[in-house]
């Protein structure tokens, strides 16, 4: 409302400020005055249902109260029932009309069982009510009554936070949607809405807008290869389990067949994890240009990273691709049956990634599985990180005998079993004979998946992670182009002058193998060169570290010319010294050099890949029955049991113990001898779905999804495509010959035992496969006959998943084919080429349904830990300590009678004295054991006497004194006498080493010295 002002520079001003002000006051209460409350009062007419809509519009805005239409009846209604003769006014749609507030409407009577008890409702009871009725002559609509009584606050905030006030324009919802199909922030989507249209949007409808597309696409085989197909040149193979189950995806377009072409010297290739909510890796395959830049050329998707599948995708990609001139693979140590690619490219050298190679050290050489304490972890990792940048031959020989002088049996043979016979895949001295390019680490691959995963929704459907990896993939490659224009659009501004020794090798070479070729020369006159004189004759000797190289002026046998295929400092040395010419085009492999680079990007091809098509086809093949060893099935069960426990760790923690209580059934049956029985059980893979249906009424903050974004699909309940074609599941029981048997429904408990089941058809159950119908399984009463023969126990196919059972027929095994494969796939067969046309209504005779093959289960998104303040290897950073180690005479007084009482006394009667206990004599009789530590010049031992009682402290004095008389100096690594070996002793902890039991070979030069353990310790914040 206007307020009178009075204005100080004229009277005449103010009379006509007041005079408007008065005007408009007036009215206002004329407005109020006529329409009642808010614009609308008894008796008004209205000749359409459109005045009317409009009218209560303004109605709802002015008074800040939501109505809803709580009754109403058409005119064709009324015409047919009450008034036949009538004639209505067509524009009026309806002949009654009962508008209610949001808070108000029919009682609302809650049938909860408490199975949800955050469910929520507006109905409060209000009684507010409009009342539109019907003319008597049919031509208007008036308003019959108000009941204008609410009984709950009425503020405009309150209103803007409606659900059908929170409801955008189409304009609106266009823009919100480009934003956030860009993956724009939410939260500055929401406030951009906010200031552009005045809207309150909170994030649950920008969520739900962002959703409404994705719930109902149908995800599948079908619809991924379809999306697949709109690449150019894409070539995608499918293969499947025998259950019908997508096993792996394999992907290639035309230009990635042909960077591989023209560079399959060196392939890379690494996985990344969680990107889909399949849980599938991708695997991505990538090579190094003539400009060093990363070019992918395969990517694989798979459910198993076994050897079979692993095998099978490597002979789809030699399949599409010439590996005959791939030289070196580098891969993962951890990296499922690496053998594969030895035995599919025996020419190719494999390598190990040094990041991986340390990270595998850290995580194999632990007290837990080698037998050993924190220090000798901490000097045997001293040891082989030293071992891992071994730069030759003999310095590897030197350290492998520190490793063995350890007499860690354990660690020994396992480095022995593991890493000793490969020595020249992961010591970075001894990888010269491969052709890397000095590529030693998957870092380029690790960057593209750092990239990736910025643009791919962690955990996303099959299809969408799909359309965001192309996305990345072509922001990549359009980056990767850019810079290939720029090497020959743009010239260095400080050109070289044309008698410099290099400016014929700038011209030449890709300004990446140009860049290591200046390095190399510039550091040529360090290089040290012998001219030998034999009389007439000289020979020029080379020498690098201390030891001669073969070397010549158009070759040499050091690690760069070996790994790069460009001139090393050496020859350049060598051309200098015999005063050669410096330029020599031979000493440069031809895929550095800028005419080979030109000819083979693809930004100055003029090729067009889109006539390749996609083939698709079916291959059945089955394992060969052998006998396993005892690895061969620690390793089957191993990689059963990984699975199992990367299902179990994303189950609720209600349903976790159960399902541990199941498995441990499982153990105590196994370790009595008894049979496992799997009894296959039907139930509905619906289930109570009525628990899990909501009522619209009572929650109208779902009236979003149905007034902005659509109703949502109630199909979402139901993912599971066999449950919509009315399908039941197989679920498995487990019991042993006690009889106890492992229920299966995860909400009703066994009679016997409480447990509950665990369900079949989620992707978090816990449960046995039972596909194969042709099993037949351990009876308890009859267990199947197994031979006593140890020269002859049952056969187990070789390459395939362990069986549930033995047939019970085991004098008579099944006959079981010899291929040496057992993957059925979808895939390119070049003799019978298969070509699928997902858009055609009559397929062909041999027509490869891919409708029928099923995705895997979903996973849940759950988090991971969160950085390291240790090295890959598992030893401490120096420079990022949580807390610096300090000497043991700057501790606090607490610590340090800690620390002394710990030289005594065992860990419970440490705490025991700490609580304020004083310790009897008895009490530390056969407990004392008194170290070494304790007659260092630092330490003041008669500071704890206040922890003990009299005869408790006398009994500490003699055998204080009988240790001064008789001192024991140990080294805290080994365990042996410190005489043996120059020492040194931790400043913190107050311990004695072997110098080469903490990896020095010489006393420390600083002043202070800290052992690993308490850098370790401290990197911890301990």
């Amino acid at each position: 409302m206007a307020k009178f002002v009075f204005s100080p520079v004229t009277t005449r001003g103010f009379w006509r400020v007041s005079f408007e002000c008065q005007l408009l006051l007036l009215y206002a209460r004329f407005i109020h005055w006529f329409y009642g409350s808010g614009m609308l009062r008894c008796g008004d007419e209205f000749k359409s249902y459109e005045d009317l809509c409009d009218a209560i519009s303004a109605f709802q805005q002015a008074e800040f109260v939501q109505l809803y239409v709580r009754h109403s009846r058409t005119i064709e209604s009324a015409s047919a029932t009450r008034a036949p003769k009538k004639k209505f006014n067509e524009y009026l749609v309806f002949s009654e009309i009962d508008y209610v507030c949001h808070h108000g409407g029919k009682d609302y009577k809650t049938t909860s069982t408490g199975k949800r008890p955050h469910q929520k409702t507006y109905q409060m009871g209000c009684q507010f009510r409009v009342k539109v009725r019907c003319s008597q002559n049919g031509q208007v609509l008036f308003i019959k009554a108000i009941e204008n009584d609410h009984n709950h606050e009425i503020s405009e905030k309150a209103f803007k936070h409606h659900p059908r006030q929170r409801r955008l324009s189409e304009p609106s919802v266009k823009e919100a949607k480009n934003m956030l199909e860009v993956k724009a922030n939410k939260k500055m989507v929401q406030q951009h809405i906010f200031k552009q249209s005045g809207k309150v949007v909170i994030l649950k409808d920008l969520h739900n807008l962002a959703s409404k597309d994705k719930r109902n696409e149908v995800i599948n085989v079908s619809t991924l290869v379809e999306e697949m197909k709109k690449v150019n040149g894409a070539f995608v193979e499918v293969s499947k389990d025998e259950s019908d189950t997508l096993s792996s995806v394999y992907f290639q377009t035309q230009e990635w067949k042909n960077t591989y072409a023209r560079y399959p010297e060196l392939v890379l290739i690494d996985a990344t994890y969680k990107l889909n909510n399949l849980r599938m890796p991708l695997y991505i395959m990538m090579v190094v240009d003539g400009n060093g830049e990363s070019e992918v050329v395969g990517l694989w998707l798979v459910v198993h990273e076994d050897k079979v599948t692993i095998s099978h995708l490597m002979d789809v990609f030699m399949k599409h691709n010439d590996t005959s001139n791939t030289r070196c693979i580098m891969a993962d140590k951890d990296f499922t049956e690496r053998d594969v690619f030895a035995q599919k490219i025996p020419s190719a050298e494999l390598m190990i990634c040094l990041f991986h190679t340390l990270r595998t050290f850290r995580r194999e050489i632990t007290p837990e599985k080698v037998g050993i304490n924190a220090a000798q972890k901490v000097a045997v990792l001293e040891i082989i990180n030293k071992l891992v940048y071994a730069r030759d031959e003999e310095e590897y020989s030197k350290l492998y005998q520190r490793l063995k002088d350890t007499k860690l049996k354990q660690v020994i043979q396992y480095f022995d079993d593991n890493w000793h016979g490969i020595r020249e895949q992961w010591v970075e001295g001894l990888k010269r004979e491969a052709c890397h390019y000095l590529n030693s680490t998957n870092n380029r691959i690790e960057s593209i998946n750092q990239k990736i995963k910025s643009v791919v929704t962690k955990h996303s459907s099959l299809l969408t992670f799909f359309r965001d990896l192309m996305k990345c993939f072509d922001s990549l490659s359009l980056e990767r182009d850019h810079r290939a224009l720029a090497v020959f659009e743009k010239c260095a501004v400080d050109v070289l002058p044309a008698n410099y020794c290099l400016s014929q090798y700038q011209q030449f070479l890709t300004p990446y193998a140009y860049s290591f070729v200046v390095k190399q020369f510039e550091s040529s006159d360090k290089v040290k060169i012998v001219v030998n004189l034999n009389g007439d004759h000289s020979s020029i000797d080379v020498y690098s570290n201390g030891k001669k190289l073969l070397t010549t002026d158009c070759g040499c046998n050091c690690g760069f010319y070996t790994a790069m295929e460009l001139p090393c400092k050496h020859i350049f040395a060598l051309r200098v010294q015999t005063k050669l010419d410096i330029f020599e085009a031979k000493l440069c492999a031809v895929r550095w050099t800028r005419g080979y680079y030109r000819s083979s990007h693809r930004v100055f091809s003029t090729t067009n890949d889109c006539s390749a098509n996609v083939e698709v086809c079916s291959i059945d093949r089955l394992p060969v029955a052998r006998v396993l060893s005892q690895r061969e099935k620690y390793r089957k069960v191993f990689d059963l049991s990984q699975k199992l426990a990367s299902i179990a760790s994303d189950i609720s923690t209600r349903e976790f113990s159960y399902a541990v209580e199941c498995l441990e059934k499982i153990v105590r049956s196994w370790e009595q001898g008894k049979h496992v029985k799997v009894e296959i059980v039907e139930e509905s893979c619906l289930g109570d779905a009525n628990d899990l249906l909501v009522d619209h009424q009572q929650d109208d903050d779902k009236d979003i999804s149905d007034d902005l974004l659509g109703k949502p699909s109630t199909d979402s309940l139901f993912d599971n495509t066999d449950c919509k074609h009315g399908n039941s599941h197989h679920q498995a029981d487990l019991s042993d010959n006690s009889g106890d048997v492992l229920s299966d429904n995860p909400y009703v408990m066994d009679s016997d035992n409480d447990i509950p089941a665990i369900s079949a058809d989620s992707s978090n159950a816990l449960v046995l496969p039972a596909d194969n119908p042709s099993v037949v399984f351990a009876d308890n009463d009859n267990p199947p006959a197994i031979p006593a023969d140890n020269d002859n126990p049952p056969t187990i196919p070789a390459d395939s998943d362990i069986p549930l059972a033995i047939p019970a027929d085991s004098n008579n095994p099944p006959a079981i084919p010899t291929d040496s494969n057992n993957l059925p796939v979808i895939s390119s067969d070049s003799d019978n080429p298969i070509d699928v046309d997902l858009t055609s209504d009559k397929p062909s005779p041999d027509f490869v349904d891919l409708t029928s093959i099923t995705l895997p289960p979903k996973t849940k998104k759950r988090g991971r830990p969160k950085g390291a303040n240790l090295t890959v290897i598992g030893l401490p950073k120096k420079k990022n300590c949580i807390g610096r180690p300090v000497k043991f005479l700057l501790k606090p007084n607490a610590e340090r009678e800690r620390q002394i009482l710990s030289w005594m006394l065992p860990d419970h009667l440490i705490e025991k004295a700490l609580s304020g206990e004083r310790l009897e004599s008895n009490e530390i009789g056969s407990s004392l054991h008194l170290k070494s530590n304790l007659l260092d010049e630092n330490v003041n031992w008669v500071s704890v006497e206040d922890f003990f009682t009299d005869g408790a402290w006398s009994r500490i004095t003699d055998a204080m004194m009988e240790l001064e008389n008789a001192p024991k100096w140990i080294c805290y690594t080994c365990s042996r006498d410190l005489t043996l070996s120059t020492s040194v002793a931790c400043d913190s902890c107050l311990n004695w080493y072997h110098l080469n039991c903490v990896g020095l070979t010489s006393a420390p030069k600083k002043a202070v010295w800290f052992c690993r353990l308490v850098l370790w310790n401290s990197s911890k914040g301990e």
